[in-house]
């Protein structure tokens, strides 16, 4: 819809905005974290939004970097899914993990995936929603640990990499799944997702990163896309979602999932 597309065009706008505004002796790799209050941290509930087009879903996708149980860590990986139901057409848009963002109901500001640690799933969603006037509601999140298995799972993907993503691949993701060196479509397994994933050492920072998380994204589909009907799809999913925190019911990521591979929709079940 009209109103969907200029959503994205303002994040584009957003983003290139915040490029030009890095200072170009900034180190991309590293974290700049400011203080946080103890006294701010609690989970915050998913504020109702209404459905702003009856034909679209917004879902918010995280991955979470926490490496302890007791560390709600940070979402290093945030995008949004938005499906249109009535043209089984998909979106997919990064949110920069660094960008800089008021944070609501804790009168501050902070970079965009702290808002997950401030309050959880439900303050990254409305951080998100009130910022940028969405209306998201549902969300998928994944451990970045969690890739590895996921991967593993569905015997690996096929990625697209550059010479130097190859080079960096062999010499740190600790698989024995050498690559062939060279640009071009490899075969990936889990420790190699994972860590092609968090790669920020190559390119422009996050802006590189993201695009490997999006690239990655696209693998995963066309792995789900080889399987010879809805019902082995939807087989391999429930396999997944030990692996998946959600408030969505198994039958509607089956559904959604099943109509974005296969098409023919009949609405989002409630």
């Amino acid at each position: 819809t009209d109103a969907t597309n200029a959503k994205f065009k303002y994040f584009n706008r957003l983003l290139a905005q915040c490029k030009e505004d890095i200072n170009a002796n900034t180190d991309l790799t590293i974290d700049y974290d400011t203080p946080i209050d103890p006294k701010d941290i609690y989970a915050d509930p998913i504020y109702s939004e209404d459905q702003i087009d009856p034909d679209v879903i917004n879902i918010l996708l995280l991955g979470d970097d926490g490496r302890e149980p007791a560390d709600s860590g940070r979402t290093d990986s945030m995008m949004i899914l938005s499906y249109n139901q009535k043209l089984n057409t998909v979106k997919i848009v990064s949110l920069l993990r660094d960008t800089w963002i008021y944070i609501p109901g804790r009168t501050t500001w902070n970079r965009i995936n702290t808002a997950y640690r401030f309050g959880g799933v439900g303050l990254a969603i409305n951080t998100i929603n009130t910022n940028f006037d969405m209306d998201i509601q549902y969300y998928m999140l994944v451990h970045f640990d969690d890739i590895i298995n996921i991967t593993e799972a569905v015997g690996g993907i096929d990625v697209e990499l550059t010479e130097l993503e190859v080079e960096y691949l062999n010499a740190y993701s600790g698989s024995t799944n050498y690559l062939q060196e060279g640009a071009g479509v490899r075969h990936l397994d889990g420790l190699q997702v994972f860590r092609h994933c968090r790669n920020r050492s190559l390119g422009n920072g996050d802006w590189s990163r993201t695009e490997r998380q999006r690239n990655v994204m696209m693998a995963f589909y066309s792995r789900a896309a080889k399987e010879k009907d809805a019902s082995a799809l939807a087989s391999l999913m429930y396999s997944l979602m030990d692996y998946v925190e959600t408030n969505m019911t198994p039958w509607q990521m089956i559904s959604l999932g099943t109509s974005i591979v296969f098409g023919g929709h009949n609405g989002f079940p409630e």
